[in-house]
């Protein structure tokens, strides 16, 4: 059963299941196959709105899936605990719960239609662009929900968004936060400088014996080393069953059969879009504004000019630092509108205005993929690969079962089961839980993990990686320890030593600003010193320092300067002694021309602000007076 459960797990109708729940959990909580009696649990409130066990493992994964996407093979195996998703998952929860209180307490209310037209556009429930009620049901039951139950949620999350709305939708930017952004923007000033480089003063310092030992003492815990651990492991890698694996013809049709949507391809096609947003319950005015504003931009585009620098521009949505571009889309993956048109469009064709609940979009077509099908004969091989790595991954993890197994049985040592397995037991050198990766084992996180849980002697469970299976036993132990001194003098020596060229530095640079209240010219006090200042353009507090780069400290404190006056600042490449030699006025002509689109964005930027605000500050309120309760045990299992 086992077998045939993984062989058509990938089959579209488990897809489409998996992916309703990922996409639509957050916003109405549980909905998984195979509940326990754990799962109905409540695990934290918050003004008496429970929070079951089930709901948040569910917040979690799709945290965990989350972050997994967008960082691929380079988190660590413990990255759980190091981002604390168990926190931010329980978090997500309570918020909602707040919210959801928080609009009932407004008197917030979802129509029917409302309710009606959310679910009909989810594009999960359309087919050929329309609402398909066979999908709708077959989803839902696939789940174990029932319409009731899911028309229940998608209100409380139609709620959630109202509720965001009302509070986002009372902020307003003053004409001084315009012009103090415009200022922060585009201000630009040139300053003097003189760079005292640590090196300058590396044949100055003289590090003694007592200087290392006196420096030792006083920094000990910073050479502490951490615990270190020592396995010695059976490695059962799936290549080395393939020899083992026999796919038959049939195997290969059926799985084809299986897969038929996957090589059934649909149109896709890739654009770009320019969306002008209308906030919910906007005037009339403010719709026609938006209206007029979309087509000034279209204008713009047929005189040639390029659509994504515009959207750079001008685009309201989290697309446009990409130029608006949304990559590849089937139909139904876009909302409904949207969809209509942009599917119309030829490659390099431009839409007129296309108004959405989101607001008004242009879509330029950037490429088109037209439907195909992939022939069996034409992917027989890949898929007798991919059943062959399967099988053989199933083998490799059956003889570790088996090899697990005797060891619980026999109690016997890993030395002695690798022997009668025929397998090589290896060691690892020592590793601490800090680390990414063991050395010689790739993506070897959970291994470390696991490593770090057992007590000395103990053999792990089966831990599965990348690239195979893994049966260990912890060999040995290095308890955390600070490392006598003669073992690392020489670390300490160089440490001590860029410690003190860099305070040479500093004390030089203080040394100069002295210097500067009778001496005006930072020039005359270099060439003294056989050294050249150096000038940097004029520059933003937004852009790279002319002949120094990115340097935030440099900048913030450069701001902070009256012409003519001095200050140190501290950076990686050493101690500047800086002059303000000139401020540039801001232009405001370019000010009232910008004035319209830095608007919207300070106001998307500030409401956002709000609202988290807000919600944090509901949570801290809820936690004073104890409206929340979490159930630390069930929190920490």
């Amino acid at each position: 059963m086992l077998r045939i459960l993984r062989s058509h797990i990938q089959t579209w109708v488990l897809k489409a299941v998996l992916i309703f729940v990922a996409i639509t959990f957050i916003g109405w909580g549980a909905g998984y196959l195979g509940k326990t009696q754990k799962e109905f649990e409540i695990i934290a409130e918050v003004y008496d709105i429970p929070i079951t066990y089930g709901e948040w493992q569910n917040s979690l994964k799709s945290l965990d899936e989350f972050y997994k996407n967008i960082y691929k093979d380079i988190l660590p195996g413990d990255f759980t605990k190091r981002l604390n998703l168990k926190e931010m998952a329980l978090n997500d929860l309570l918020r909602k719960n707040i919210l959801l209180y928080s609009a009932e307490k407004e008197g917030l209310v979802v129509t029917k239609e409302e309710l009606i037209d959310h679910i009909q556009t989810n594009p999960l429930f359309v087919r050929n662009g329309k609402f398909d009620e066979r999908s709708y049901k077959f989803l839902l039951s696939r789940n174990r929900i029932t319409p009731k139950e899911f028309e229940a949620s998608q209100r409380n999350e139609i709620l959630i968004k109202k509720m965001g709305d009302l509070i986002k939708d009372s902020v307003m930017i003053s004409k001084r936060e315009l012009l103090d952004a415009f200022k922060r923007e585009n201000e630009e000033i040139q300053v003097e400088y003189l760079l005292f480089k640590p090196l300058y003063f590396k044949s100055k310092i003289k590090i003694s014996q007592q200087d290392i030992e006196e420096f030792y003492n006083k920094n000990k815990e910073e050479f502490r080393e951490p615990e270190k651990r020592k396995i010695k492991y059976i490695y059962l890698n799936p290549k080395d069953f393939m020899k083992k694996v026999r796919i038959d013809k049939t195997a290969i049709e059926e799985y084809y059969f299986d897969h038929e949507e996957e090589y059934n391809l649909p149109k896709k096609i890739r654009a770009r879009q320019i969306l002008i947003r209308i906030p919910h319950n906007s005037s009339q005015e403010k719709k026609e504004k938006a209206r007029k504003k979309t087509e000034m931009i279209i204008k713009r585009l047929k005189k040639g000019e390029d659509f994504s620098k515009l959207a750079r521009k001008y685009s309201e949505d989290s697309s446009a630092r990409k130029g608006g571009d949304l990559g590849y889309f089937k139909k139904g993956e876009m909302i409904q509108e949207f969809d209509k048109v942009a599917f119309f469009l030829k490659k390099g064709e431009i839409s007129h205005p296309v108004l959405t609940p989101f607001g008004y979009h242009i879509i330029k077509v950037e490429d088109i993929k037209e439907a195909s099908i992939k022939e069996l004969k034409d992917i027989r091989d890949e898929i007798e690969k991919k059943l062959t790595e399967n099988e053989a991954d199933y083998l490799a993890e059956d003889k570790a079962n088996e090899i697990f197994e005797d060891i619980m049985r026999t109690g016997i040592d890993l030395k002695e089961i690798a022997q009668r397995y025929s397998f090589d037991l290896k060691t690892t050198g020592f590793f601490n839980k800090q680390e990414n990766e063991i050395k010689g084992i790739k993506n070897s996180g959970n291994l470390i993990s696991s490593a770090f849980s057992l007590e000395l002697g103990e053999v792990s469970e089966i831990v599965k990686l990348d690239n195979g299976y893994y049966i260990f036993k912890l060999l040995d132990i290095k308890k955390s320890s600070i490392p006598p001194l003669d073992t690392i003098k020489p670390r300490l020596r160089d440490v001590l030593k860029t410690e003190k060229m860099k305070n040479a530095a500093f004390r030089k640079g203080e040394e100069i600003l002295t210097q500067l209240k009778t001496t005006k010219e930072l020039k005359d006090i270099a060439e003294k010193l056989g050294l050249k200042t150096a000038t940097t353009g004029y520059f933003s507090r937004a852009s790279s320092i002319p002949g120094i780069g990115i340097d935030l400290n440099f900048i913030n404190q450069a701001f902070r300067l009256k012409k003519g006056e001095n200050t140190i600042v501290k950076s990686d490449d050493g101690v500047y002694v800086i002059k303000l030699l000139g401020k540039k006025p801001i232009d405001m002509n370019k000010f009232k021309q910008a004035r319209e689109d830095l608007a919207n964005r300070l106001l998307i930027q500030k409401r956002e602000k709000v609202f988290q605000s807000w919600i944090q500050n509901k949570i801290d309120i809820a936690y004073q007076k104890q409206l929340i309760k979490i159930n630390k045990e069930l929190f920490s299992d």
